[in-house]
Parts: C-alpha cells; structure tokens; sequence
C-alpha cells in the first residue's frame, strides 16, 4: 500500500497492510524543535537548520530523512510553501536544561531587587517554573545563587505557554489589577534599573 491507500484504509474502517504513522501531520502530532534536534542526533542524522512552523509550541518541521526513518504516512501541508531560506528568520531557541533559564527563575535576582525597591507600590513578583520535571530543579537553582526572599511557582509547561503565547526563555509580563497585560519583555533585564523602575511605578 502507499501512505494514502493506507490512510485512506484506516479512514474507512478497512484493513490496512500496517498501522499509519503520523508525525508532524497536525499540530498535535508535532515535535518541539529542541525534541526534534535531539532525535536527529540519536538516530545519527546529520545537523541541519531546523525550522519552526509553530512559534507558539515551538514545533518543527521534520525532514523527509526522518519521515523515511520511521516510514512515516502523513505530512503536515503548510511544508509545500515557504521552501527557501530567504522565507525564514533566524532564532536560536533556548534549552532550558542546558541554561537554567526558567521563567522568573532566571530573573529572580534583579526581580528581588525590584520588588523592594517598589515596595509601596502595591506590586508583587511571582517567579514561575515550567520545566517538565517539576518544581525541584528551580528550587534548587535557588538554593545555589541563595535566593530565598522570594517565591516560586510551578505550573504545566505548555499550558503556560499557550496561555501565555511565549517563545522564548526567560520571558517577563507585567499585569495591571485588571488582569491586563500591559508589557512584556524575553530575555535578561536588569528589572530593577532606575528606567525599569521608573516605568513600573507609573504603570502601577
């Protein structure tokens, strides 16, 4: 059977030569592109610039050397555009367990800081961590830089992230009492600058 007869046999409760594959035919059959990096490099593949088509959840577009691999039966439409590297941007994706960069984890140090020096201004910091094995790995990341002034939360990562619509760690947002966003920023900052805090208290 090709991969549409077979496909289009499971689709019609028929009897196909084998079970089809799906990988990265739809977003919830998808590969984040850190995932996606490290699979290519325990099946022995060769480094290629990967590609995200999802900036969102981050998901990658899977080469046909891996669609080979696995014999894989559907593919995600949207690769039959954007085929030249003139059509993409280059980004470098963090890995959180290489850089400990967790969200409010890594800002934690200068997020202290400006949470006294704003004290009186009815603003709270609340530090999140979203890696995937828990909350134990940002705590200890506290215990070695000796933060313990401030606390630490733990939610399910890609809830966060799809509620949140972040790409990037860390990332920092500001809510107002309405609940509102009112800013947003990804990467290190020195959040308790003079310009940082400035900008806060008259948001707040």
């Amino acid at each position: 059977m090709t991969p549409r007869e077979r496909v289009l046999a499971a689709l019609n409760h028929e009897q196909p030569d084998r079970v089809p594959i799906d990988l990265s035919g739809h977003r919830s059959s998808g590969i984040a592109a850190i995932a996606y990096r490290k699979l290519r490099t325990a099946l022995g593949l060769p480094e290629r610039t990967i590609r995200v088509y999802d900036p969102v959840q981050q998901l990658a577009i899977v080469d046909e050397d891996v669609l080979q691999r696995f014999g894989v039966d559907a593919i995600e439409l949207g690769r039959g555009f954007a085929l030249e590297d003139e059509h993409w941007a280059d980004w470098t994706l963090p890995d959180p367990r290489d850089f400990r960069t967790y969200v409010g984890v890594y800002q934690s140090p200068t997020t202290l800081a400006l949470r006294h020096r704003v004290r009186g201004a009815d603003f709270a910091v609340l530090p999140l961590c979203i890696d995937d094995a828990g909350i134990g790995r940002g705590r200890q990341f506290y215990d070695e830089i000796g933060l313990d002034a401030l606390p630490l939360y733990w939610a399910e990562p890609l809830r966060v992230q799809l509620a949140l619509a972040f790409i990037g760690l860390p990332t920092t947002l500001l809510i107002d009492r309405q609940s509102r966003e009112i800013g947003r920023l990804q990467g290190p900052f020195a959040w308790d600058s003079d310009d940082a805090v400035e900008q806060i208290v008259g948001a707040f």
